[in-house]
């Protein structure tokens, strides 16, 4: 589970330091909802996945999709908040990755013994 959980954190560097640059001229907008296909699409297809190291690389898509969307959002926030806020701007963007992770996995925790893994990643990537 120790490598599962760290695929993740793996993708979401490739992301945030390779991908979530190219949003400088390619545009955020553009490079944020392709990172949000990305995540979906490696979540769903996770849904399926038949093997560890299956699951563990598109764990690392799933991770490469949250690292872009959360180095982009931040400086999309840095860049639309006026001067005197940016930094608290910068800050709940950046707060709301955990939040959510602990409010999933309580509700994971209920879930997954009544619908099973595949079916909730199927449900997360919808």
């Amino acid at each position: 589970m120790g490598l599962l959980f760290g695929a993740g954190l793996v993708g979401m560097a490739i992301g945030g330091m390779g991908i979530a640059p190219l949003a400088d001229r390619l545009g955020r907008r553009r490079i944020i909802l392709a990172a949000l296909a990305l995540m979906s699409a490696g979540m769903v297809a996770s849904g399926f996945a038949t093997s560890v190291p299956m699951l563990y690389g598109l764990r690392v898509v799933v991770g490469m999709g949250i690292g872009t969307v959360l180095a982009a959002m931040a400086a999309l926030a840095a860049e639309s908040a006026p001067a005197a806020q940016r930094n608290l701007a910068v800050g709940i963007v950046q707060a709301g990755y955990p939040f959510a992770a602990v409010f999933t996995a309580i509700l994971t925790a209920h879930l997954l013994p009544v619908w099973g893994w595949h079916r909730l990643l199927l449900a997360a990537g919808a």
